[in-house]
């Protein structure tokens, strides 16, 4: 193993999603010495089988497993990573969050209580416990980022889906006799651009952990309700109905179910809530230029909103060069669509209300700079 060279290693079915998280990885600071690569594994049959094919290829002694949708905005993650592996031989596996004791269940999902993580659920900063420098030891990490010293490999033979693999690395790594830890951050390493967990298949791979790992400790399945079953799939045809809908045209009848206050706040439903939102401003604003036209289809429609969602966080974590997300973000999209969007993601909201508003006077867009005070600092102060 080449002890200099690092491997980030990705599961990627989407190339949007790709690219911005590779924007991070290229704006990250290496160390004297040090080469990094990235390896890119397309159409995995799950994510321990796609990971075992990154690992294989590449003969680096350091290798960072990465959500596509994982953003690393600390630049100088790398110099901190390996000063985490270097205060003990042992340390073999890494994460940003954790948990430092797993149930008799092995609910890691709902259980993390180490670490810090900036993401899209509530509340979207997650502090938990932990010191602010060194690392903490855990039975478990998000598999959102796993960095690894020590060559392990993941048990595709049991986890042949995209649940469980991540707590089942880190018994591997116990098993072999090294610790698994959360490094200290700060302030959180990275943002995960996540959407919402699905459950489908959840409640088998948790079988298939609790047999697995019985000589660690005995461990049990959960048994899902038939309640939570519905959820789950309640869950996922919903999505696919409103796509369907979207890709329709169907302006009006998507704004009408997100007039009902039942249908709004869900997490699996945010998108579409964000578009029948925008949708609802620009029209009443009498906007020419909507984010909704009526030849975009559903997956336009929903790269476009994305879009605005990777620029606004390019503000908020410094990852720009000069002005040209300023003119995309502005010169594309209305007051209406930014505004609601970063009330929706955006967590450091008034750096980002500030750099706005700096850009819209430096340009004289006097009209577009009044709305965005009155509209982007509600949010600040609400």
């Amino acid at each position: 193993m080449d002890q200099k060279k690092i491997a980030f290693i990705l599961c990627v079915n989407d190339e949007m999603e790709y690219m911005e998280c590779q924007r991070y990885l290229d704006r990250l600071i290496v160390p004297k010495g040090y080469v990094t690569d990235t390896l890119v594994v397309r159409e995995a049959p799950s994510m321990a089988a796609g990971y075992n094919a990154g690992r294989q290829s590449t003969d680096a002694a350091y290798k960072i497993y990465l959500h596509q949708d994982v953003f690393i905005i600390n630049r100088y993650f790398i110099q901190d990573m390996l000063a985490v592996f270097a205060k003990d031989r042992q340390i073999g596996l890494m994460g940003c969050i954790g948990v430092s004791h797993l149930d008799e269940y092995a609910r890691a999902v709902t259980d993390w209580d180490t670490g810090k993580i900036l993401h899209n659920c509530t509340p979207a900063l997650m502090e938990l416990s932990g010191t602010q420098e060194g690392c903490m030891d855990v039975e478990a990490v998000d598999g959102l980022l796993i960095a690894t010293h020590g060559d392990v490999a993941w048990r595709e033979d049991l986890f042949d889906g995209w649940d469980f693999y991540d707590i089942s690395q880190c018994m591997e790594y116990k098993r072999a006799g090294y610790r698994c830890v959360v490094a200290g951050q700060k302030t959180p390493w990275c943002y995960h651009d996540n959407s919402y967990s699905k459950m489908r298949n959840y409640y088998d791979y948790n079988l298939v952990f609790a047999r697995e790992y019985a000589d660690i400790r005995p461990f049990k399945a959960v048994t899902p309700s038939e309640e939570a079953l519905n959820l789950a799939e309640s869950k996922e045809r919903a999505r696919e109905e409103l796509y369907a809908l979207t890709d329709m045209g169907g302006h009006a009848q998507i704004k009408a179910i997100f007039q009902k206050e039942e249908n709004r706040g869900w997490l699996h439903l945010r998108e579409y809530q964000l578009l029948a939102d925008i949708d609802e401003c620009e029209e009443n604003a009498g906007v020419v230029k909507r984010l909704w036209r009526q030849e975009l289809s559903a997956e336009e429609l929903l790269r476009n909103l994305r879009r605005i969602k990777y620029l606004l966080k390019r503000l908020e974590y410094g990852a720009y060069d000069q002005e040209n997300v300023f003119e995309e973000l502005c010169g594309e999209y209305s007051v209406y669509a930014i505004v609601l969007v970063y009330g929706e993601y955006v967590v450091y909201k008034e750096l980002v209300f500030e750099k706005i508003l700096e850009y819209y006077m430096k340009n004289h867009m006097d009209a577009q700079g009044d709305l965005w005070m009155k509209k982007g600092g509600s949010f600040i102060h609400k």
